[in-house]
């Protein structure tokens, strides 16, 4: 991912697979991907391409949003 998890330069989430290994990261309590700033650039995203449940993706995308 692009960026350095910063306020003023957020990690860029643009794949799918990189949506999905920031989840296992965070969730595995991961510090240097918790706390972080995100952008989330991504136009289509169907849970079959991160290998999440829908309700993860869900929970993981509303986290972002914050």
């Amino acid at each position: 991912m692009a960026g350095a998890g910063t306020g003023a330069s957020p990690y860029i989430i643009t794949e799918a697979e990189q949506l999905a290994f920031l989840a296992t990261r965070v969730n595995a309590m991961d510090a240097n991907f918790n706390n972080k700033h995100y952008r989330l650039v991504l136009t289509k995203l169907r849970h079959r391409q991160t290998g999440l449940s829908p309700a993860m993706l869900i929970k993981i995308l509303r986290l972002l949003m914050y």
